[in-house]
């Protein structure tokens, strides 16, 4: 059936046309004022470069060993105070009329900032050393401290003097240490005024082009018509995933074949989606299914590489750290005492005559008798920088990080008796309870130093212990290691 033209169909185009001028209208507007905010933004970039390089020129020229002896008000006599003043007052008068203020300033301990010098001469403006400037903004309190170059504080900043574009750059000591930060003030006069009048060539170019894009606007809208308003939300719609959306266009015309092959268009899409939700609908169950076995076979491994990991570290008998563990941590302790320059104690320990104990009780009491020497090793010693290991057969050892060499015989001497205390019975004639004796040493490490001196040291040591009738505890101090003349600390790939 061929449907005729609705009437008013005028009507509609003349509301579309007024929509399209103002669209138009607005574009332009949108597009004047962000070309003006280009243009300010650029030349406020320029001024704001131009001021970093001249105070960063100018912090290069003030001495900063003279400008740290500068720390009480009564300093502000001093020769130092004058010949920096008077460099200050060089540097504004080198800038010509760009700057007004010039002065250095520093930190304060409550957080604050302090004037230091001052190149202004009239009493009613200059700012005498000591002076806190009570009006910096949040963004030098926090900056102006711990400058590391020269910047510009952002925005123009207002303040009792008026309205000021600032310049800040480091100024350090011979050494290179912060003593402070110099400040250049620019008026902002000039630039509120430039500002001004790069706002009204825009607003005239604005109302130049007004007339024209209105034009422009009502042209468009005239070309359009209903349909192809409908056809354009149509599509839309469909590009949003609406597949419902038809045209709801009968006409005979050409624009009606158009609205029926989208119709038609948007049949097949409706369908192709279904049968793509429903495939991704179950394509989904079945990968969260497999994601889910997955994860729980993940956990899985990685428990179980836990438990062995945690196996190959301590011994089977005593559960202290393995010889391997050992020898990984001391590795460890020796390069972060060397980087740190700390003390490393290591204590070696021998269960006294464990032969004779071990033939008079057996195996299994000597097994029992190895797991309660260790238990009290490691309550007794149980900082957690520290790390004792079966060391093989009745011997132990400790490590001990940044301990000291009076530390390291204290911690012997407290091992020993923790054991002699816990009086395990012996009745082979060789006391009445087990014992120990226990050897320590400590090392100041160095770059180009290995551990296999210290662990001589300790057990020299303990073999002197044993000499001086066992159930006892000496020490052998090793001296400190100096690096090569020429070495260097390096990195080191082992975690700290």
């Amino acid at each position: 059936m061929v449907t005729e033209r609705k009437p008013g169909l005028a009507s509609m185009q003349t509301r579309l046309a007024l929509v399209c001028a103002g669209l138009g209208v607005v574009a332009c507007g949108v597009l004047t004022a962000a070309l003006s905010l280009v243009a300010r933004n650029q030349q406020q970039r320029d001024l704001e470069r131009s001021l970093t390089r001249l105070v960063g020129v100018a912090a290069g020229t003030i001495d900063g060993d003279l400008h740290s002896t500068l720390r009480i008000s009564r300093d502000d006599g001093t020769p130092a105070y004058a010949a920096l003043k008077r460099r200050l007052q060089q540097v504004r008068n080198a800038c010509g009329g760009e700057a007004a203020f010039v002065y250095t300033m520093r930190g304060t301990t409550d957080g604050g900032l302090m004037f230091v010098v001052d190149a202004e001469t009239d009493p009613s403006l200059v700012s005498h050393l000591g002076d806190r400037y009570d009006d910096a903004s949040e963004w030098l309190l926090e900056h102006g401290p711990s400058l590391t170059e020269a910047s510009v504080e952002p925005g123009l900043n207002t303040d009792a003097w008026g309205t000021w574009m600032t310049g800040v750059a480091p100024i350090r000591t011979s050494e290179g240490v912060l003593d402070g930060f110099m400040g250049i003030d620019v008026p902002a006069a000039s630039i509120v005024q430039a500002q001004r009048r790069l706002w009204r060539t825009a607003f005239l170019v604005f109302l130049a082009t007004l007339p024209v894009a209105g034009g422009l606007g009502w042209w468009l809208g005239g070309r359009l018509a209903q349909p192809v308003l409908s056809l354009r939300q149509a599509a839309a719609g469909l590009g949003q995933g609406d597949f419902a959306r038809r045209t709801q266009i009968n006409r005979p015309d050409e624009i009606g074949d158009l609205a029926r092959a989208f119709d038609a268009m948007a049949d097949r899409l409706q369908e192709s989606h279904d049968d793509l939700e429903s495939r991704v609908a179950a394509r989904t169950a079945e990968l969260s299914t497999a994601n889910e076995q997955l994860r729980a076979e993940v956990e899985e491994r990685q428990r179980l590489e836990y438990v062995l990991r945690a196996m190959s570290e301590r011994d089977g008998l005593t559960g202290l750290a393995n010889r391997l563990l050992f020898d990984q941590r001391l590795y460890e302790e020796w390069r972060r005492a060397a980087r740190g320059g700390e003390p490393l104690s290591l204590l070696m320990c021998d269960v006294d005559r464990f032969k004779a104990y071990n033939d008079q009780h057996g195996h299994l009491a000597g097994d029992e008798c190895l797991r309660s020497v260790a238990d009290v090793i490691r309550r007794t010693l149980c900082r957690a920088s520290n790390l004792p290991a079966r060391w093989g057969g009745e011997e132990f050892a400790v490590i001990l990080a940044g301990t000291p060499e009076g530390g390291a015989l204290i911690a012997a001497e407290r091992v020993r008796q923790a054991v002699e205390e816990q009086a395990l019975p012996r009745s082979d004639g060789n006391g009445g309870v087990v014992t120990i004796s226990v050897g320590a040493t400590t090392a100041y490490p160095a770059w180009n130093s290995a551990p296999e001196g210290f662990l001589e040291a300790a057990d020299a040591a303990l073999y002197a212990a044993k000499a001086a009738g066992r159930n006892c505890a000496r020490v052998a101090p090793t001296p400190r290691l100096a690096p090569r003349e020429g070495d260097a600390p390096q990195s080191d790939s082992v975690s700290a």
